[in-house]
């Protein structure tokens, strides 16, 4: 079990590592001879730590995944001085890009995921020391992406967080690309989906930064490979609108990325290994 908490001195989110029952060793013998064929077949080599005990280490500071792009100074204010009429600020001109915009727009997408996540942060969160400041950039961001609905999506290298319309409800619901830097152009790379582990509260605030498997980015650049981490929902077992997240979140990264759809291979840790069993043994599954 992990436990969340924002850092007093560099605004990222803290995880305390509690005991946990180990699996059956024969369980998680089939399991890594399983993933391992798959890493293999897709032709990626297979250096990663899929054994550790934690994809994130006892009291580590995990800096909370910004956008690829860098937020103009000009949008980096909260605007009006008040959060609370920030946030009526967002929502009203997200509810004005939205009457102009053609779904699906990823740009209304996104600043509609922001502005559900400076909700969380308003109502849940405010207490917690930095929250604040985190608060302010979820604004800032929701307001930069809301102006730029109606033009595309830019794909850029390295980690960055998307959004798409669920099919389930409408809502947004976020996910998580890694693009390697310096992919041959026009080439169709391998993918890594990974689903994260259970971990009580889970929302969309702090998921993205607590289930990034150690290892795993730094193997992404190395040997050019894509990831994709589905929030699916939070703690689910990827079941229901947990498994719906997955397929919609992979079919949106494989036709916008430079994926090749015959090479997708699917792990997950503990509540994600599980749901990769799962998913991989429903029938229709692409996996």
């Amino acid at each position: 079990m992990r436990t969340a908490f924002f850092s007093r001195d560099n605004n990222t989110l803290q995880y305390a590592q509690m005991p946990m029952n180990r699996p059956r060793r024969g369980g998680a013998r089939r399991l890594r001879f399983a993933v391992l064929a798959g890493f293999l077949a897709a032709g990626i080599p297979f250096p990663l730590a899929c054994g550790a005990e934690s994809p994130v280490r006892s009291g580590e500071a995990v800096p909370v995944p910004r956008p690829a792009e860098v937020l103009p100074p000009e949008d980096a204010r909260v605007r009006p001085s008040s959060p609370v009429e920030a946030l009526a600020a967002l929502d009203a001109g997200i509810a004005a890009a939205a009457a102009r915009a053609a779904p699906p727009d990823a740009h209304l997408m996104f600043a509609r995921l922001k502005s559900a996540k400076a909700h969380l942060l308003r109502d849940r969160y405010a207490p917690l020391p930095g929250a604040d400041a985190v608060l302010a950039e979820e604004i800032a961001w929701g307001r930069h992406h809301a102006e730029r609905v109606g033009t595309p999506w830019v794909i850029r290298e390295g980690l960055e967080e998307r959004a798409y319309r669920s099919s389930v409800d409408g809502s947004p619901q976020p996910f998580l690309a890694f693009v390697p830097k310096g992919a041959p152009e026009g080439e169709r790379l391998p993918v890594v989906v990974f689903l994260h582990g259970y971990a009580p509260g889970t929302d969309l605030v702090n998921w993205s930064a607590s289930f990034l498997p150690e290892g795993l980015i730094a193997q992404a650049e190395k040997r050019k490979f894509l990831v994709l981490l589905p929030f699916g929902r939070g703690n689910t077992d990827f079941r229901g609108p947990g498994k719906k997240d997955v397929l919609e979140a992979l079919s949106l990264f494989l036709k916008e990325y430079p994926a090749d759809p015959d090479r997708v291979v699917l792990f997950g840790y503990s509540m994600g290994g599980s749901g990769a069993w799962s998913l991989a043994a429903d029938d229709g599954s692409p996996f």
